[in-house]
């Protein structure tokens, strides 16, 4: 897991872009077989990726974030950008499709990933936050998550925002996940940011 510390406001002011990307930027985050993770000490939060061709466990360094397994104190949400998977979670699995989106809560021990074809794996994008108490998993679909559409095709920036974690939705002690979808001839737009 690597680990990024916070940086200075004064001296973010001269970073140009190279320094940016390498402060900020979590590349190449889908690894076959090999979890890839970046403990953030900006709200202590682990974000990643898992590519299994074949079954991945998830396995951390018990010293960089002081437990002995991840969702010891911490929460997990992870959505299937890829195809097929499924996520073994304490014994208990969810299977997921492109697009679905769940919820594991503190307390969690063991977490394995697995693709159903390995010539088109699943893609786990994930984030990881401190968690106060446990809540029950829960598995939630591109058509449960709330959909929000946003923005204008005049203004090159209409787009689709769909929340999965969040107060109205799967329940969380702190962590929020969405997903955002551009409409065809939009661009990136973070401003406002929105959650």
């Amino acid at each position: 897991m690597e680990v990024r510390h916070p940086v200075h406001p004064e001296h973010m002011q001269l970073f140009d872009t190279e320094d940016l990307r390498e402060h900020f930027l979590v590349a190449d985050l889908f690894v076959p077989d090999k979890p890839k993770l970046m403990y953030s000490f900006y709200d202590r939060l682990v974000v990643g990726g898992i590519c299994p061709f074949s079954p991945v466990l998830l396995d951390i360094d018990p010293t960089i974030i002081g437990a002995s397994f991840l969702c010891e104190r911490r929460e997990l949400g992870l959505i299937n950008v890829g195809e097929s998977g499924t996520v073994i979670a304490d014994g208990v699995d969810f299977n997921l499709e492109k697009g679905e989106g769940l919820y594991i809560g503190k307390g969690t021990r063991a977490l394995e990933f697995h693709s159903k074809f390995q010539e088109s794996p699943a893609r786990f994008y994930l984030n990881s936050a401190p968690a106060h108490t446990p809540l029950p998993a829960a598995k939630i679909t591109a058509q449960e998550a709330e959909a929000v559409t946003l923005g204008e095709s005049i203004t090159s920036n209409k787009r689709t925002i769909r929340k999965y974690i969040h107060p109205e939705g799967a329940k969380s002690c702190q962590l929020v996940m969405g997903v955002t979808t551009l409409e065809p001839g939009s661009v990136w737009n973070t401003m406002p940011v929105h959650t």
